[in-house]
């Protein structure tokens, strides 16, 4: 008997062990630059200007994890075009790209009525981007 739970406490701490070093990390990686990311795939999410192809749907959450940097609004229009909203606020600009929207969508589509959003805000004093946020419209 002592054996047989010896072996369950041995396999057991062998199984932790392996799943601690070879198991996958799920940790948000924000060592990459907003302004790498924007070079990275910028080419390709301007071609998904309609948000309708998935690209920005599968790629928006690397602006979620990216570490900003200096990136002024031109930069942003020249990697990410033209933004779908312009929103201004008292304490800033945000440029708002749609990664999801319903509307463009061909009919008979099955998704819930929604415009998915990720914004970039811009401060007023300093023209760089101070904050990515992502949102829905209402429908």
């Amino acid at each position: 008997m002592k054996t047989l739970i010896r072996v369950i406490f041995l396999a057991q701490f062998f199984l932790i062990i392996v799943i601690k070093f070879y198991g996958q990390k799920f940790d948000q990686d924000t060592s990459r630059s907003c302004s790498d990311i924007m070079r990275e795939i910028g080419y390709y999410w301007r071609l998904d200007s309609l948000a309708n192809d998935g690209f920005r749907y599968y790629t928006y959450d690397k602006f979620l994890r990216c570490k900003i940097d200096s990136v002024n609004k031109d930069f942003l229009l020249s990697m990410l075009g033209k933004p779908n909203r312009v929103w201004e606020e008292t304490n800033g600009t945000h440029y708002v790209y749609h990664y999801f929207d319903i509307t463009k969508m061909p009919k008979n589509y099955n998704a819930p009525m929604a415009c998915l959003y990720v914004a970039f805000g811009f401060g007023t004093k300093s023209g760089y981007l101070v904050v990515i946020k992502k949102g829905d419209i209402d429908m």
